[in-house]
């Protein structure tokens, strides 16, 4: 692209009354060049965009960043796995949710209020610099198992969700965690279970609790981010929901399971 122009043009041959032609012409070609070359950087040296016939900025002179070119997501449970960046990928946004913990429960024969909803899980964020091909590790939640009907019984803490950056990136090596929520507590308390928290990631969200057993039980707190407990179907609130409370031998509800997502 040619630079700006730093220079006048010279005028003391442009005056009608002194000039000869043969001394006006450098002097006029050296004002048309200096036009092109104001033509030509539009955009780059001033900052204004070039205009088309319209009178419009052209579309290829709008940076536009796409919110998300691809997306990965895993809500299953299996141990620590690997995730590796797409290829002409630099930048990630990860974005992981905690399970949800189960519900109490109380016994037929102990009576009275059933148990406490299990708390939901967290939610967090990070955006990370990669380098192409390099791994991330992520190890999912599981919703903390239905406690069943055996006697008065505490629920299930919902399983921490943890992703892990490569050496490569930018933080590198950097563990973004979303904790699973606290079990719904059975007789005698029959609290509810407490949200989970993240740990570090730049948008941390505590997951909500569950509340406590009533006559029909404590509902399961919602996830971070998400629906409430038990309830919901979408992206979100499929994450992290916490368990009814439960009892007169209807046993209590499971948290859901925690979930990744990866973002480009």
């Amino acid at each position: 692209m040619p630079g700006w122009p730093t220079t006048t043009v010279p005028t003391s041959n442009l005056d009608s009354g002194t000039d000869t032609p043969a001394n006006a012409r450098s002097d006029f070609l050296t004002m048309v060049q200096n036009v092109n070359t104001i033509s030509d950087g539009r955009g780059a040296a001033d900052g204004v965009a070039p205009l088309d016939s319209s009178s419009l900025v052209p579309l290829t002179n709008i940076p536009i960043t796409p919110i998300s070119k691809g997306r990965f997501v895993d809500r299953t449970p299996a141990g620590t796995v690997n995730w590796t960046v797409p290829a002409g990928v630099t930048r990630v946004r990860v974005r992981v949710w905690g399970a949800g913990g189960s519900g109490g429960y109380t016994s037929p024969g102990t009576g009275g209020d059933h148990g406490g909803g299990g708390g939901g899980g967290a939610c967090n964020e990070q955006d990370f610099t990669v380098v192409p091909g390099s791994v991330f590790t992520r190890s999912i939640g599981a919703g903390g198992p239905s406690a069943g009907t055996g006697g008065d019984l505490d629920g299930v803490d919902g399983g921490d969700t943890i992703v892990t950056s490569p050496a490569s990136a930018t933080p590198a090596t950097y563990t973004v965690t979303a904790k699973g929520g606290l079990a719904g507590l059975g007789p005698p308390n029959r609290f509810g279970g407490g949200g989970g928290a993240p740990i570090n990631g730049e948008i941390g969200i505590e997951g909500g609790a569950g509340m406590s057993g009533g006559a029909r039980g404590g509902m399961g707190g919602p996830s971070a981010g998400g629906g409430p407990g038990n309830a919901g179907t979408s992206l979100l609130a499929g994450a992290g929901g916490g368990g009814f409370g439960s009892g007169n031998s209807t046993a209590a509800f499971p948290g859901k399971n925690g979930m990744v997502v990866f973002e480009w």
